[in-house]
Formats: structure tokens, sequence, C-alpha cells
């Protein structure tokens, strides 16, 4: 069975539990198929989409604040109607079209191997090999966005207004990246060469009409509501420490192998 060679085991009496098979053998119950069961009954629980957004838009007027209504429209609408045009990628009720697009986000870290010194990532292409996928990545949902920096497919921002920033014009975003958000021990060798590879895909898909995606000019103001607006994403509980509780072991919680890693803080309590 599962965990047959464990020091300590007591997954049997967590099993009849979870199944509601108190009589259950370990042959019967600790299985493979059932654990993965367990796990992604886990996971499938974890639906986080009570935003500030929904509420708004189920008619809650004061869900969002007036900044978040501005940014609101600037992320909807098109370019020629005054806005960002946000939801052309960033569409639907999870805020992504689940494509794939070239936008040029800085490639920090080591990368996948990829481009002479082998700290680059080709992205999409590295699967499909379609010279149109290069440097593409899927469009990332939105929900609870302001709780999972860093941001990019590398990590590459730390702030949202910085990935704001960079949407509205990538050239510019690279030309003046602040590596000083970087950590001391994260990689950037190479960081500019390869994201100006990525951007000149990009300018060349734009001109090929492969890309719909265009710089975008807007006011400091403007990127203020619209990071407002991105704020209004995040599902509260996703913050709230007691509200996450039943998906966190806690120290009274069962162990049943006595491996479980325990997040702490510097005090040595429990996160």
């Amino acid at each position: 069975p599962l965990g047959g060679a464990l020091v300590v085991n007591n997954w049997l009496e967590e099993f009849r539990e979870g199944f509601e098979d108190p009589e259950g053998t370990a042959e019967e119950l600790v299985t493979f198929n059932n654990a993965v069961d367990a796990i992604a009954t886990y996971e499938n629980s974890q639906v986080f989409v009570d935003t500030p957004w929904k509420a708004f838009v189920e008619g809650d007027d004061n869900a969002i604040n007036p900044a978040a209504q501005v940014g609101a429209q600037l992320f909807f609408n098109s370019v020629a109607d005054g806005g960002a045009n946000c939801a052309s990628c960033h569409s639907g009720d999870f805020f992504t079209d689940e494509g794939f697009h070239v936008i040029g986000m800085p490639q920090i870290g080591r990368g996948k191997g990829n481009g002479p010194n082998g700290n680059d990532d080709f992205g999409r292409f590295r699967e499909t090999g379609e010279d149109a996928d290069m440097y593409a990545f899927r469009t990332p949902s939105l929900l609870n966005t302001s709780a999972t920096g860093p941001w990019g497919h590398a990590g590459g921002y730390t702030t949202l207004e910085a990935v704001v920033r960079h949407h509205l014009n990538p050239q510019v975003a690279l030309d003046n990246y602040d590596f000083s958000q970087l950590a001391p021990n994260i990689q950037a060798v190479d960081m500019v060469e390869n994201t100006q590879k990525a951007i000149d895909v990009l300018e060349a898909n734009r001109l090929a009409g492969i890309s719909s995606i265009e710089n975008v000019t807007l006011s400091d103001t403007q990127v203020a509501q619209l990071v407002e607006f991105l704020m209004a994403l995040t599902d509260p509980c996703v913050e709230d420490r007691a509200c996450l509780a039943k998906w966190i072991p806690d120290a009274s919680d069962t162990n049943p192998d006595s491996m479980r890693l325990n997040g702490v803080d510097e005090n040595g309590n429990y996160l």
C-alpha cells in the first residue's frame, strides 16, 4: 500500500475517516487512486473568487472604490475608446483567454536552457516549434493577482504598477528596468539581451499582424487606477490566515507520518 515503508504510518485512520469507511483495510483504502482523489478534492476546494469586483458586478456599487471603477473602464475599454485594452487577453470571469502571447516580460533566473548561453526561455515555442510562439507565454488569470507576486513568467517584477507599465510599453520598461527590486541571489545575467530578443519578436509579430497587443499611453493617475482595479480582483480570504485555516495544517492537526513541513514565521509561530 501507499506509504507502507514509512517509519511512522497512521494514514489508515485518515483514509478511513476521509473515505467514510471505518472498517476498511489499508489494502482497500490506502491506494494510489484514493490518494489522487483526496489531493484533487483538496485542490478543487480552493476556489477563491469572492472578490470585491464580483460583488460590484452583482450590484453592490460600494464594493470597489471610485479609482477602481475608473480602472475597470480603462481595463475593459479599447485603446480607441480611451482604455488600455487589457481585456482583449485578460477576458472572461477568470480574466484570461488561456492563450499564449508575446509581451516581452523580463527573463531573469536560470531560464529553460534555451539561447546561446542556456539561460533563456523560449516559452510556448519549446512545445510547438512554431516561430509565432517564440517567447509566447500563457495569459495568467488575474484573480487574486495582488497576492501572487512577483509577477511575470519568471517573476521579474515585484509591483503591480511595474507590470502595468510594462504592458503599456515593453521597450521603455526594459530600458528603465530597476534591477534593485531583485534579491541579490537572483540570477540576472543576460537579462537585458534575452528580454530584448522577446521584445523584438513582439515588434515583428505586430508588423506581421500576428499580435494585436499595442503600446498605450496612460497618465500616472490612470496607471494607479488600473492598479486599484487589479487589487479589487483579490478574494479577501487568500490574505486572511483565519479564513485559510481549513486548508493549512495547524500544530494541533494530525501528522500521520511525522513528515509534514510546517510554515513558521521568524519567531517560530505557525503561519
